[in-house]
Order: C-alpha cells, then structure tokens, then sequence
C-alpha cells in the first residue's frame, strides 16, 4: 500500500472520528437533529425513548440504515470509494457508539454549542470528503440518482432534510426544528469550504518538457489548452499550458510536474469560476 493510500485512510478515521465527537458532545445534549442518515438515527432513538427505549441506539441505526447502500455502491461505484466509505461509515458508527453523550451541554449558551457544533461537524465530513469518497447516507443515495439523471445529490439532499425537519417540527417543537436548521446550514457551509473536490483552480504551466501535456490528459484525464511561447530572457520556446482541475487534484499536478520538469514555472489561480463543458468529479 502506497503512502499517499495510508494518508488518505488517516484522513477518513480522523473525520469520522471528528464527525462522531461533534455529534455526541455538541448536537444531542443540545436536542437537536443532524441531517441525512444521521439526524434520522436521532429521530428514531428520540422516538424509541419516549416509548420506553431508554438507550441511544443511534449509532446502531446510523450503521444499519447504510449497509443496504453500501452492498448497493459495491456494484455501481468504483472499489477505491467504496472501500473508503465503508470505512468511513465503519469508524462512524463504532465512534459514536464508544464516545459517551454529556448530560449537560458542555457550553451553556444553546446557540454557541450549536454553531461549534456545525464547525467541528464540518471540519469532520470535510476531511472525508477531501479525500475523494463519501460519509455514507445521503449522498450515496443522491448519487444514484445523479447517476440515473433524476436529480443533483444537492437536490435530493436538500429534499430529505426538509422532510425530515417537518417531522421533528411535528412530533416534537418548531424550536427544535428550527435550531436543527441552523446547524445544518453552519455545517454545510464548513462542509464546502473543507471539500476540496468541489473548489476548482486555473493552473497555468510554462515549461520546455512536453511530456506534461500528455500527463494531464492522458494520465488526469483533464483537457488543457496550449500554446507557444517565449521566454523574454533567453528568447527560448517554451510551452504554455492551461488547465482547470479540482483543488483535490491540485497536489498530485504539482508533485508530478516536479519530476517531470522541476524548472516549470506553475501559476496557480484559486476558486476559478467554470462555465459550460467541465466535469466535476466529486468522487
């Protein structure tokens, strides 16, 4: 196994790990409810215990309801993210199960724990999702149907939150709807700004060595654009590229045009804007 592969599993243990201690000293002593898989899990246990329940079996739910979407991803998703989000749902779920719930919130201000809460969650998934797989939950399933063409995993998302804070509205209080709500935006803001594969960069590459043309198409399956150039020093031809990758993909370019051509020089433009015919690879 590779270096780069045992850092990129650290990355997943440590964000689920992240995810899980957020979860259980800042969202539930506060009462209020994560979305996707894991605010149903809350949902179900709430309901559990005001029938005579009185255990949290939310990390138990949380597993069960992703194992029939993780045997499902074992057919249609590719075995490197498969392999990483059963990781990440493994460590997830025996987190939570170990990590004890506070019976006091451990900031006495309601909003403030739920605004740390949205960060430290954030901060979790984000590392996960950097490293090119999913938490499990939603998001598998809002693949599926990106891949069937039915709607954008964003979409599908945004549509199961909302039915299932109208459910806690419901059986519980609008207060605890509401305050759910508010933490689901801190943490889906965080989210964004961690997932490197959702940010997109201009990379701009003046080099002599034409094997990095070929690298970023043949081998990152990236277009580019070129042209020739020359240096105004030693009036030499030179080439000039151009690309748009992911963030995540960023680290990789720049590691292979250092062995290709370590006199490149690289201009790095963040946060590009794209338009038209760019794929976004989110896994």
């Amino acid at each position: 196994m590779q270096r780069q592969d045992l850092n990129a599993y650290f990355r997943i243990i440590l964000g689920s790990i992240i995810y899980a201690f957020s979860v259980r000293m800042f969202v539930s002593p506060v009462l209020i409810y994560d979305d996707g898989f894991m605010g149903t899990s809350q949902f179900i246990t709430r309901l559990l215990n005001q029938n005579g329940f009185n255990n949290d079996y939310s990390a138990y739910i949380y597993f069960f309801l992703n194992l029939p979407l993780l045997l499902l991803a074992i057919k249609y998703l590719s075995p490197k993210f498969v392999i990483k989000t059963i990781l990440s749902v493994v460590v997830q779920s025996v987190a939570l199960a170990l990590i004890p719930t506070p019976t006091a919130m451990l900031i006495s201000e309601k909003l403030a724990n739920i605004i740390f809460a949205g960060i430290i969650s954030g901060v979790g998934i984000g590392l996960i999702l950097s490293e090119r797989t999913s938490a499990g939950g939603t998001a598998l399933i809002g693949m599926f149907l990106a891949r069937k063409k039915i709607c954008s995993v964003g979409t599908f998302a945004f549509i199961y939150n909302c039915c299932l804070y109208l459910l806690c509205a419901y059986f519980f209080n609008i207060e605890t709807a509401l305050y759910s709500i508010i933490y689901a935006a801190i943490f889906s803001f965080v989210t964004d700004m961690r997932h490197l594969p959702n940010r997109n960069v201009s990379v701009m590459i003046f080099t002599r060595n034409a094997k990095l043309k070929k690298y970023i198409i043949e081998d990152l399956h990236r277009g580019a654009t070129y042209w020739k150039g020359y240096g105004a020093y030693g009036d030499q031809q030179i080439e000039v590229l151009i690309t748009i990758i992911s963030e995540a993909e960023l680290h990789e370019l720049k590691d292979k045009i250092k062995k290709i051509d370590e006199h490149a020089f690289v201009v790095v433009a963040e946060d590009a804007k794209v338009y038209g015919a760019y794929e976004k690879r989110l896994t």
